[in-house]
């Protein structure tokens, strides 16, 4: 987290988001997810997680055959 002030964040850690100045943390809801825009939309998942429309999802099972926009982060 990179603050100017007691109150005022600039940039957010891994499992938070930037609103109005605030380090907000991501939902705890999303399984998986590293990183996030908002509450509710991740954008980076992690471990065995792979990214699914804002979403974390388990790649158990998931093959290049089956699966669009997946970005992996390990």
């Amino acid at each position: 987290m990179i603050c100017q002030d007691n109150t005022t964040c600039l940039f957010c850690g891994a499992g938070y988001y930037l609103k109005n100045g605030q380090c907000l943390q991501c939902s705890t809801a999303i399984v998986g997810c590293f990183s996030c825009i908002s509450e509710n939309m991740c954008t980076t998942c992690s471990g065995s997680y792979v990214m699914s429309v804002g979403t974390c999802i388990e790649a158990k099972g998931i093959t290049p055959t089956n699966y669009t926009n997946v970005r992996i982060v390990s």
